[in-house]
């Protein structure tokens, strides 16, 4: 939710806004379980928060949701934003070093709001609402999923309305249609030297990204694969600091240092071999 400053933690406030979503679901269907899954990494925001109601249980991050049998009448997903470089406040696709996801054969590219609901319908499990922040709206209008995007009215009017987005969504779950998905994804990364550090570590380099061979394989490799892209970064930034400090020794012309203005105020964790490879020629430095 959107509202005035808090003195709660991130992790009180989201447990505020799920435990008011399953209160909601109970509303609804009665006596029913509910389980909360924390995505963030592995479940740092409500891992260690405390909720007493009987019903509730909790999953943290990923790799825990991905082993839980899936066993669910439907999902809700609660909080969401839009996808990397969309324009909202918190755009992102999993990571600030993914720049952008798409399947096999299709044009547009997919957030994480498309990437779960191909996930849960795989799994045979509706999606009864997605809400969130930004324009991620459109991802569940393809599979006619509702959606609430939260607003700058206040917290009060901001909880009345989603309440009745719940209902909603719930109440409409049986009309769902499920979509089978078994298009390759591929996954574009912010340096290309780190498609070289992941070829050489088994993964599938085409068309310039990491291939996947469906959504379920992305899911299952996600927690791996961001350890794998977390170790690439930072070799990453080595390679480039040591080459930053050959840079510092060797005299350049200003005409030349000029010319690679651009490259050289890239930061570190964005310079690839290519850039390295252009430097060296332009400053004679291929032999080095």
């Amino acid at each position: 939710m959107i509202g005035p400053k808090s003195n709660k933690s991130p992790g009180q406030l989201m447990m505020d806004q799920v435990i008011f979503a399953a209160e909601c679901i109970f509303d609804v269907e009665g006596n029913c379980l509910i389980e909360i899954c924390d995505a963030h990494n592995d479940g740092q925001l409500l891992r260690g928060m405390k909720c007493t109601h009987p019903n509730v249980s909790f999953l943290y991050g990923i790799d825990e949701l991905k082993n839980c049998g899936w066993d669910y009448a439907y999902c809700i997903l609660l909080g969401f934003h839009a996808m990397a470089n969309s324009g909202g406040v918190w755009d992102h696709t999993f990571r600030n070093d993914i720049l952008h996801i798409w399947r096999e054969g299709k044009d547009e590219c997919i957030g994480e709001v498309t990437a779960l609901i191909l996930w849960a319908n795989s799994k045979s499990v509706p999606v009864a609402l997605v809400s969130g922040e930004g324009p991620f709206a459109h991802e569940a209008d393809v599979f006619s999923i509702p959606t609430y995007t939260i607003s700058t009215h206040t917290i009060p009017e901001q909880y009345a309305a989603l309440r009745q987005a719940i209902r909603s969504g719930v109440s409409c779950i049986r009309n769902v249609k499920y979509y089978a998905d078994e298009f390759k994804i591929f996954v574009e990364v912010d340096n290309a030297d780190k498609l070289t550090l992941l070829d050489e570590k088994g993964y599938v380099i085409a068309d310039g990204a990491v291939q996947f061979a469906g959504v379920e394989a992305f899911f299952n490799e996600l927690y791996c694969f961001a350890g794998d892209l977390n170790q690439a970064g930072r070799q990453i930034i080595y390679t480039n600091t040591e080459f930053a400090r050959m840079l510092k020794k060797m005299d350049a012309q200003q005409d030349i240092l000029r010319e690679l203005s651009e490259i050289l105020h890239k930061p570190l964790s964005l310079l690839d071999a290519a850039d390295r490879d252009l430097i060296r020629r332009r400053m004679n430095l291929c032999g080095n």
